[in-house]
């Protein structure tokens, strides 16, 4: 398999949707059409990956439902002035990255 650091240089323009698709293409081929059976097996959603197929069915599953709180967030940001200077983003591991590759 194609080691994923390549997979994703290899998107461009790089979007959250292209990683969210890359991920889904690298899933077995019974759950891409049902990613989050494999992420979360047990429905423990506390669960901390321990497999790399995992987190890849997460983004699958998942990737679209935060891009969409993301722009509820960035409309409302926009609307009261947040981005009318330079924006610090601070990366706790949190989602922050991801976020800011939304917000780009």
């Amino acid at each position: 398999m194609v080691d994923y650091e390549a997979e994703v240089s290899r998107i461009l323009p790089l979007t959250l949707q292209g990683i969210a698709e890359n991920c889904r293409n690298r899933l077995p081929e019974a759950y891409r059409h049902r990613p989050w059976a494999l992420a979360y097996p047990n429905k423990n959603f506390a669960e901390v990956f321990t497999a790399d197929v995992q987190a890849d069915a997460y983004s699958a599953a998942y990737t679209g439902m935060h891009i969409g709180k993301l722009r509820m967030v960035f409309d409302k940001a926009r609307e009261n002035g947040a981005f009318d200077s330079d924006v610090a983003v601070i990366d706790w591991g949190c989602g922050q990255g991801l976020a800011t590759l939304a917000l780009k």
